[in-house]
């Protein structure tokens, strides 16, 4: 091996390669016999993850919302309003003075991103970002653990359109409707949670095939205040590689159209009120799991006729048997099993 300095009026000479290269001209680049070799093959397998970001993209887009790509370097005081500040990674060389930590939640970024469309008189916002959080490992010195995340914003008017009926400002359940589409999963489950960056009995903890995945809930009153905004503020924030694993593990299955008409019922039923209505249609759904193929809560009343601490709830049932042409016989006895299940275990009663 040789050691080698550059000389001072070379300062173009950085590396082995431009070594070589002098050798080449003082022995004469024409005296040195060329050949021809295959290189390796240059198409490479696509990272699954990048492909599903790619496929997330599309799929958020399609679906109304805005993409936004927000600063990975946030203010550390945005990451203590939501609670996220204990494994923050601060910097030791802060691009300002304010900004001084590496986030480890996308939900502060969407905050400010809203708060400045709000301020130029955005009637509504509805955005997605899906970017990488940071959080400090349990080792010391070593680099923080990088995750990627998929958060949502939506707030404001749900259509830009200028009927007075699309004039609705965008709720919970909105937001709930628009995971569930994107997902695009029946293994999707709901249950009820306080998280301190939302208002209290207005949060869920999300959960896919078992596995937790996120949370969603509307922004404390607090939050709001903190990013100067008036309205209400309705947020989801998930793992996203969570998510891929989910989707890369599944196995792509075809389910013929229909051939057989539905039937479909309703049924309003009296339970507490604490009680989780996704348990309730997750027991209505197990009680005729083979003629169920959708339910869905349109009402939900607590008042003069419900005693106190209960809540009526009905729910719209689609039965379907896809064998065969279902007859109400059948139809009234997947019904019957509901109730005794739903007796069974809340202490319903059919109102």
């Amino acid at each position: 091996s040789l050691e080698v300095t550059a000389p001072s009026f070379r300062p173009d000479l950085t590396r082995p390669a431009d070594l070589i290269e002098e050798v080449g001209r003082i022995y004469g680049f024409d005296r040195i016999e060329g050949r021809q070799e295959a290189s390796g093959p240059w198409i490479t397998r696509r990272d699954p993850e990048f492909t599903f970001r790619q496929v997330a993209r599309q799929r958020l887009l399609g679906l109304g919302l805005d993409e936004v790509v927000s600063n990975t370097i946030v203010e550390s005081r945005w990451l203590e309003l939501v609670d996220a500040a204990g494994r923050a990674a601060r910097l030791a060389n802060p691009p300002t003075e304010t900004q001084d930590a590496l986030r480890t939640t996308l939900v502060p970024s969407l905050l400010d991103v809203a708060r400045r469309n709000f301020n130029q008189r955005a009637a509504g916002v509805a955005i997605f970002e899906l970017g990488k959080s940071f959080v400090c490992a349990a080792e010391k010195d070593a680099r923080p653990e990088e995750n990627w995340h998929l958060a949502s914003l939506w707030s404001g008017r749900v259509s830009a359109s200028p009927y007075q009926a699309d004039a609705r400002e965008a709720d919970f359940f909105d937001l709930k409707g628009l995971l569930e589409a994107f997902v695009g999963e029946g293994d999707l489950r709901f249950a009820a949670a306080d998280r301190p960056e939302c208002r209290s009995g207005h949060a869920a903890c999300i959960s896919l095939g078992g596995q937790p995945l996120g949370w969603l809930g509307q922004a404390s009153t607090d939050l709001c205040a903190a990013f100067d905004l008036e309205r209400q503020v309705h947020i989801f924030e998930i793992s996203f590689t969570a998510l891929v694993r989910h989707w890369h593990g599944r196995e792509r299955s075809f389910t013929a159209l229909p051939k057989f008409p539905p039937i479909e019922r309703d049924l309003a039923i009296v339970v507490r009120a604490d009680t989780a209505t996704a348990e309730l249609i997750a027991t209505m759904r197990d009680s005729a799991l083979h003629l169920v193929e959708s339910i869905e809560v349109f009402d939900l009343y607590q008042g003069d006729q419900i005693e106190t601490g209960h809540k009526s709830v009905a729910f719209a049932i689609r039965l379907r048997d896809h064998e065969q042409t279902l007859q109400d016989a059948q139809a009234d006895a997947a019904i019957s099993a509901m109730l005794k299940r739903l007796k069974a275990r809340f202490g319903a009663r059919l109102r």
